[in-house]
């Protein structure tokens, strides 16, 4: 039998240093429909649409010209204080790849969260748009649960103190806790918070997962405003491997402002990671947004992380 190949090393803490969570990519199947419910539910808002019928999907890290619109949703705070969730809806090329989750212990980008200022509202909001409530407990922290028509699971918690919703967290599902901590801590994250949680996950339609996680809160230094919810299932363990597509149905990557993408990339290749790709000119039609030059990398799991061109002296001109 041939050995298993070993794991490159993860870079030590600070090998590059991330600036602002940018937002979550969500593959929809259209993007009226998916706007208009997170905009109902959440008071989301569209502060930039682009389309593009002749993009280079090498860009994206994608074979051949691709056909695509995408819009990017921000909460009450607004596109200088909050990350967005960037729908894209994919036209024939390449199509939309139906993928969905079918438990909270697979690994991959497994749910996105938000912040509202009352349960009761938010049930008739989406009673009104047909959809169950379940609901997910962490510890001593219940939440609501809910399945988007595209499979995607949206964690939602009480703040009575704050006026309108807002984005919370985005949950990632970790085969080895240890191991993703060190790897968002090498791009410049902070562990904020470690626990080992009870956990019951009541998703409607679907049969009550109950276990044990370990988590670990990461997020930009010196902003606890948005994170990153690395979790590992003990019980029953974490299994599987991310979504491998990019078009592929539901949350499949996110995007971090860097200073330099080319110096990002350069410092982590130094350091023995592999998994990080040329950077690219990425052009946002229709948008006041500068071009962006972009690289992709993939996390211990293989989950894709995008690191964007954004130095800290943009964000205040361009959003």
């Amino acid at each position: 039998m041939s050995a298993t190949p070993a794991l490159p090393a993860i870079p030590a803490p600070r090998t590059t240093q991330v600036n602002r969570f940018l937002h979550v990519n969500h593959n929809c199947t259209s993007i009226p429909a998916s706007r208009t419910l997170y905009t109902t539910l959440f008071g989301l808002r569209e502060v930039m649409y682009s389309e593009s019928k002749d993009a280079d999907g090498s860009l994206m890290d994608m074979p051949g010209i691709l056909d695509s619109a995408v819009s990017f949703l921000y909460d009450r705070r607004g596109a200088r204080r909050s990350p967005s969730l960037e729908l894209v809806e994919w036209g024939a090329r390449p199509g939309l790849t139906p993928h969905r989750y079918e438990q909270p212990n697979e690994v991959g980008m497994q749910a996105i969260s938000y912040t509202v200022p009352s349960f009761a509202a938010l049930r008739t909001a989406l009673a009104g748009e047909g959809l169950a409530t379940g609901s997910v407990t962490f510890g001593d922290t219940t939440g609501l649960l809910f399945t988007d028509p595209d499979g995607v699971a949206v964690e939602v918690y009480e703040d009575s103190a704050s006026a309108h919703a807002r984005s919370r967290h985005l949950r990632l599902t970790v085969s080895d806790l240890d191991r993703s901590r060190g790897w968002y801590e090498a791009i410049g994250l902070v562990a904020s918070s470690t626990a080992q949680h009870s956990v019951v996950w009541s998703a409607p339609g679907a049969a009550t997962v109950a276990g044990t996680v370990r988590t670990a809160r990461m997020q930009i230094p010196g902003d606890d405003s948005y994170w990153i919810e690395l979790t590992q299932w003990l019980d029953p363990a974490s299994h599987g491997t991310p979504k491998p597509g990019a078009a592929d149905q539901g949350l499949f990557r996110m995007a971090i402002g860097v200073e330099d993408t080319r110096e990002s990339r350069a410092a982590l290749i130094a350091a023995g990671w592999p998994y990080v790709g040329e950077p690219k000119c990425h052009v946002l039609k229709n948008t006041p947004l500068p071009d962006l030059w972009i690289t992709f990398t993939k996390d211990p799991d293989g989950i894709t992380v995008e690191l964007v061109q954004r130095p800290v002296s943009t964000y205040a001109s361009a959003g």
